[in-house]
């Protein structure tokens, strides 16, 4: 996969796969051979992390059951690593945003009863 040229929030209707294929990528992969690379990684799972963030805690109080537990958890580590302050490593980092932004996604495009899904149905 290739790397994203600059951070950017992506479409999570059209390009959700794109951000799954970089959180999987960091998740599983190899680290990133330069500091410039993981920083670019870093960048763009915060920018998308960010984005992702508001969404969830909006449809956090219609959620039931595990999933409201688990979105109080994600969205709770994810308030803590989504600021520039974070002084872990540059992998370790790369890898919690991963994480995170990968849970978030998957929050963000199950189906909440009452609430439109990730199409907007």
């Amino acid at each position: 996969m290739p790397l994203p040229t600059a951070p950017t929030v992506l479409d999570l209707y059209s390009d959700a796969e794109l951000l799954r294929e970089i959180c999987e990528t960091v998740i599983w992969g190899p680290p990133p051979e330069s500091t410039e690379d993981c920083s670019l990684f870093i960048a763009t799972l915060r920018v998308n992390l960010r984005h992702l963030l508001p969404l969830i805690e909006e449809r956090q109080p219609q959620m039931r059951g595990e999933w409201k537990g688990v979105a109080s958890h994600v969205v709770g580590r994810a308030r803590l690593i989504a600021g520039p302050q974070v002084t872990e490593p540059l992998a370790d980092l790369a890898q919690d945003l991963a994480v995170l932004c990968r849970a978030l996604l998957t929050l963000y495009e199950r189906p909440v009863p009452g609430v439109p899904d990730a199409s907007g149905a």
